[in-house]
C-alpha cells in the first residue's frame, strides 16, 4: 500500500522517534493509514491549485473564506486525522499535541513545493 505524503512524512522525517507509533494498535495505525491514502491525491490537488495550505500548528486551512463545502469537508476530514494522529504520538512520548503538530508544521513548510501556500504565525497567506 501507498503511504499518504502527510502521514509517510510525518513517520520518515519525524524527531519522534518511529517506536513510539509502533506502540499504536494496529487498528488505530491502519484506520489513519487509510484516511489519508483516501485523501492524499485530493489534498495535493488542492494545494497545488491554492485552495488550502498549510498552517503554523500542523493543520491546514483554506486559504480564502468562504470556502467550497467540498474543500471544506476535505479540510475538516484531514484535519481530524492529523489530530487524532497528533494526540496518539503525544500519548506515547513526552512532547505535547501543540509541539508535535507544530514540528509536523516545520516539515511540511520545508518540503512545500513552490506555489503552495503557507500561513505565518501571524495568520497571513504566503507563496512558498
Amino acid at each position: 500500500m501507498r503511504l499518504s505524503f502527510a502521514f509517510a512524512l510525518l513517520l520518515t522525517c519525524s524527531l519522534i522517534p518511529l517506536a513510539a507509533v509502533e506502540g499504536a494498535s494496529a487498528a488505530t495505525k491502519a484506520e489513519l493509514k487509510s484516511s489519508f491514502d483516501g485523501r492524499s491525491a485530493q489534498i495535493a490537488a488542492a494545494k497545488a491549485v491554492g485552495t488550502i495550505g498549510e498552517c503554523t500548528d500542523g493543520l491546514v486551512a483554506a486559504v480564502t473564506v468562504p470556502a467550497d463545502p467540498a474543500i471544506v469537508a476535505l479540510v475538516e476530514a484531514e484535519n481530524g486525522d492529523r489530530t487524532r494522529l497528533y494526540q496518539l504520538l503525544a500519548s506515547e512520548t513526552n512532547a505535547s499535541t501543540t509541539q508535535i503538530g507544530e514540528r509536523n508544521a516545520m516539515r511540511n513548510y520545508q518540503n512545500a513545493k513552490a506555489g503552495e501556500w503557507l500561513r505565518t504565525r501571524d495568520g497571513q497567506w504566503k507563496k512558498k
